[in-house]
Formats: structure tokens, sequence, C-alpha cells
């Protein structure tokens, strides 16, 4: 595992990263916000200009609570959106150009678990608060198109959530609760392409519960924090430190790496990117984990 330091330069002093992004050339999408001042703005940076984040999107105004994730949609947009909704109106998700200019903000509703971002698409992920669960697909004006549930109702993205991330142009990765017909709603690996509307869903090994990050490299998938602790084989690590590789239709995997499993960030210690990397959140900046 091949683990690689970024430090965020010109952050205020006070200040602290809570949320990180990379656009396809590597250029970070930054958020920060000050560390003790609850009054001082959250800001979006690292794209060439910033942007004072709205007030609205600071709900509640807590340490830890709140705060926006940011997510860069190609080389030409930046997107900070809310996890949490007050009524299905509410404006939860703003965009904006990479030099700070405001495109459209749009209801992202309650409970939403993840945010994927792309040049043409935002996808949202849902959790087992939000009014139907699943996962829904937006233009990046935040125009909703389609979701998965209603494109596939014979194995429909559920209620459940785990982890998501691009894992090639178009396509993602997305570890979730998956509901059959005629069967029992069981977490499940699906490869979804968001511009065919085709999917292909693998069931995971034996044993294995839920992972909080996944990423995706061709046909191998490595994930975070998912075996149960009977399935550890006699490693030092726990179950959730560990780093696992899978090749979706085997029931053979291997520990490739560990990180810590503690959350000390708004958002997860880990969350993946394309190419089979992961990408954790330091206060003045970002670590990349990759592997060969």
């Amino acid at each position: 595992m091949k683990h690689e330091d970024f430090k965020i330069e010109g952050i205020p002093d006070g200040y602290r990263v809570y949320d990180v992004d990379l656009t396809p050339s590597g250029r970070p999408v930054v958020g920060i916000a000050h560390l003790n001042d609850q009054t001082a703005p959250a800001i979006l940076t690292g794209t060439g200009s910033s942007v004072v984040i709205p007030d609205d999107l600071l709900w509640p105004r807590r340490d830890g609570i709140g705060k926006p994730r940011v997510r860069a949609a190609g080389e030409a947009l930046v997107v900070a959106q809310r996890v949490r909704a007050r009524h299905d109106t509410e404006r939860t998700a703003w965009i904006w150009t990479a030099d700070g200019q405001f495109v459209s903000s749009f209801a992202g509703g309650d409970d939403c678990m993840e945010l994927l971002a792309d040049r043409d698409h935002l996808l949202l992920f849902y959790g087992d608060e939000a009014p139907g669960g699943g996962m829904c697909v937006c233009s990046t004006e935040g125009v909703r198109m389609w979701s998965q549930a209603e494109e596939f109702p014979e194995a429909r993205i559920s209620w459940w959530f785990h982890a998501a991330a691009w894992a090639a142009p178009d396509d993602a990765a997305i570890w979730a609760d998956v509901q059959r017909e005629g069967a029992e709603l069981n977490c499940a690996y699906v490869r979804l392409n968001v511009r065919e509307r085709s999917q292909r869903v693998f069931s995971p090994p034996p044993g294995w519960s839920g992972p909080r990050a996944i990423t995706a490299a061709g046909n191998q998938v490595m994930v975070h924090g998912t075996v149960r602790p009977w399935m550890v084989r006699g490693d030092e690590a726990t179950p959730s430190d560990q780093i696992i590789e899978w090749t979706p239709g085997e029931e053979s995997w291997r520990v490739v790496g560990r990180w810590p499993f503690e959350v000390t960030t708004t958002y997860r210690p880990l969350r993946g990117l394309p190419g089979g990397r992961f990408i954790a959140v330091q206060p003045d900046g970002y670590t990349i984990l990759s592997f060969d």
C-alpha cells in the first residue's frame, strides 16, 4: 500500500480541513471551517478561488455536524451539499463554477449519505431515514433525471447505504442493501453505468458486513471496514482497520493494507476515489492511499 500526504497551503489561522475531493486532473477541492468559532464562515477553496459556504448549508451550526460535503464535478464545477433536510423542498446543495460563480441550488433531500459528482451527473445516495431510500441521478444543475429503483425494480438499491465511488467514467462502484424480487434484503456490490443505465449485482463472500469505503480498479474491488470478527485470519489489525481486495464472483479475498477506523472528522475516515485509491481528510490537507 502506497501512502502519500498532501498539504493545503494558505489555510487561515484557526481553520482546518473538514472535507476534500479531487478533480479528474488531481486538483483538490477543499472545505475548511474554523476549529472553535462556530460563527466564522465555512469556506470552499482549492479551485483557484474561494467561496463562502452559505449559512443555509451549515445547519445545525456545531462542530462535526452539519458541515456540507464538497465534491468536484469534473474540472469546471464544484458542489457543496448538506446531509440533512428539514423538509422536502429545502435547498441542501449549491453548485458553483471553478472560479466561484454561482450556478444553481437544489433540494437534495434528507439523509443523503453520499454524493458522487462528475462533469455530467450527480449521484445521490440515501440512508434509512430518507423517504424511500435508494439513490437517484441528477444533472449538474441539480435536476432529477432518474432513480435506480425505478430503472431496476428487479434489483433495487434500498434504504441502507454503505459506500460508493466512481470506478471509471460513468461507472460507479456501490455497496448497499439490494432488494431482489422474491428474496430477502441483502448487502450487495453493484456496478452501475450511469450513461448506459445498466448494472451488475454481485453477492459478497459469506461472513462479510457492509464496508465504510470502497474503490475499484478494473475487476478488482477494495473495501475498508468490512470483515466480521470471526473472519479475521490471525491478523493483529481489527476487522474495521483492514483494507481488503476482492474479485466479484469469488469467495477468496486478501488483506492489502490497513487504516485506522476511528472517525476523526465530519465524514468517514476513508472515501474511495477512481483507480483503486482512497482519500482521507487531514486537518491541514489529505492522504491518498493507492495499491500496486
